[in-house]
């Protein structure tokens, strides 16, 4: 990808318990967003979130110590936010993969890693990311303009919220038939 063509404000999290592997990931995923941060586990990538709630895409292993993979998207998903996930693995096996569906993974990928198939697929998850910030913005400068009242605009955001997961779970499906075509 031509680094001319970027957006200036995409933000990856990239969590895996490898550090090389963490360094080899920022050099692929380098040329689509200017700005990766890491985590080595969960438990970080989640201090990581709540300090840069601007993060458009999450790439995460599954097998870490202190908190997988999986279950940071479980905690991310039980908070309702509809961050794209792509879940990266060398144990590909199918009930993690199920696992990562019912949670809502945006996409699954095992390693090896093929570098072309990885930046396409991140590619797809920043952008869907920058779309659901700007949704969220959108949504809230409306919500301030009409002076919606607090538990009225609470509501409408968690109900936007359900609607962004709901768009995630079915974003995995379509790339997979995207892939075979």
């Amino acid at each position: 990808m031509n680094l001319a063509n970027r957006d200036p404000n995409r933000k990856i999290l990239v969590v895996d318990d490898e550090p090389e592997l963490l360094d080899l990931l920022g050099d692929i995923l380098n040329p689509i967003s200017d700005e990766i941060i890491t985590a080595e586990n969960g438990l970080e990538a989640l201090s990581v979130l709540e300090a840069n709630p601007d993060i458009h895409a999450i790439l995460s292993d599954i097998q870490m110590p202190r908190m997988n993979g999986l279950e940071l998207l479980s905690r991310i998903r039980s908070q309702f936010n509809p961050i794209p996930f792509v879940v990266l693995t060398a144990f590909g096996d199918s009930k993690s993969y199920q696992e990562a569906i019912r949670l809502n993974a945006t996409d699954f990928l095992e390693k090896p890693i093929v570098f072309k198939q990885l930046q396409l697929v991140m590619t797809r998850a920043i952008r869907y990311g920058i779309s659901i910030q700007q949704l969220n913005h959108s949504l809230n400068e409306v919500l301030a303009k009409e002076q919606i009242p607090a538990e009225i605009s609470e509501s409408i955001k968690r109900a936007r919220r359900t609607v962004m997961l709901m768009r995630i779970e079915s974003s995995i499906y379509l790339q997979k038939s995207e892939r075979k075509n």
